[in-house]
């Protein structure tokens, strides 16, 4: 038959234990579950535990009482409430635990319980985590665990060469053949296949002698050398932009025989002697000088029409 212990430090206390299902809220009535709202009291006699009796853990001089787990219990989590004397729906509780029972025993508890699965799950953890053979000898019931067999086979890990640490420390030894990707010798076979395609030096193109036949010329010779056409509109464009544009725009380049050099003599320059000298407009500076024959006995020109 099996029990639970409440540690309780009133010797003198008489309690009960009410069963809740953690999952529907439903509690034991000693033939159903039902909710509160249906019956007001279902309690499960408390009994006095003897020293010789306590669990193996205990060591203390607390009272511990015992609970057996009453008949026809589904399996479930529960929550066990203790009472001084007998539920009353209201009722405030002196103690509680919480346990899940499967049928046949209390697998866990939580005044024990807890601390025991959180040692459980470090020990699982150490053995995924170290390789050393010391963890393997101190874990060996959670190894045990680890490869039983669940209905379909067990299994075979060990940490020795399968944990993280061990994994790190040999690298690719302990990882299985890959598949469905291309290996060493498959990418050789590639780069002499990419090899045997690269054009001989021979076919390089060379641009200070090869011939693009695919780019046509816009731009040819008779292009260059004939006029182009323009309209009347275009034309006339042009030689108003010629007309007005000022020859200080050009008087640093335009030639000493250029149209900007006949403005310049005729709007800015002097005659001394046989020098005729024409100026630039922008600084009155020599723009060049010209050589004139002179002579006293010629007629002036008086007019034009």
């Amino acid at each position: 038959m099996a029990s639970i212990f409440y540690e309780h430090t009133d010797a003198g206390a008489t309690l009960v234990a009410m069963f809740r299902r953690i999952d529907n809220g439903k509690r034991w009535n000693g033939t159903d579950e039902v909710l509160d709202s249906t019956i007001a009291t279902a309690d499960v006699a408390v009994g006095t535990v003897s020293a010789t009796n306590l669990q193996t853990a205990d060591s203390d001089d607390t009272t511990h009482y015992e609970t057996v787990i009453p008949g026809g219990l589904s399996a479930g989590y529960y929550q066990v409430f203790y009472y001084n004397g007998p539920y009353t729906l209201g009722k405030v509780h002196v103690g509680r635990d919480s346990i899940y029972w499967d049928g046949t025993n209390v697998v866990r508890w939580s005044r024990d319980g807890d601390v025991a699965t959180a040692a459980k799950l470090l020990a699982y953890f150490q053995l995924l985590a170290r390789s050393d053979p010391a963890i393997a000898n101190d874990n060996s019931t959670e190894l045990t665990e680890l490869n039983a067999d669940g209905g379909s086979g067990g299994g075979d890990y060990s940490n020795q060469t399968e944990a993280q640490e061990a994994i790190r420390d040999n690298g690719d030894e302990e990882w299985g053949t890959a598949s469905g990707f291309a290996t060493a010798g498959a990418l050789t076979d590639h780069d002499t296949d990419i090899k045997a395609r690269t054009l001989p030096t021979a076919d390089y193109f060379d641009p200070t002698s090869d011939d693009v036949a695919q780019v046509t010329l816009v731009v040819t010779t008779t292009d260059v050398t004939n006029p182009v056409t323009h309209n009347a509109s275009e034309r006339n464009s042009m030689a108003d932009a010629i007309l007005v544009r000022a020859v200080a725009n050009v008087e640093g380049s335009a030639d000493r025989h250029s149209l900007g050099a006949v403005v310049m003599l005729i709007t800015n320059s002097s005659i001394t002697g046989t020098t005729w000298t024409a100026k630039k407009p922008s600084d009155d500076s020599t723009f060049d000088t010209y050589t004139v024959v002179v002579d006293a006995g010629a007629e002036p020109i008086t007019g034009v029409s």
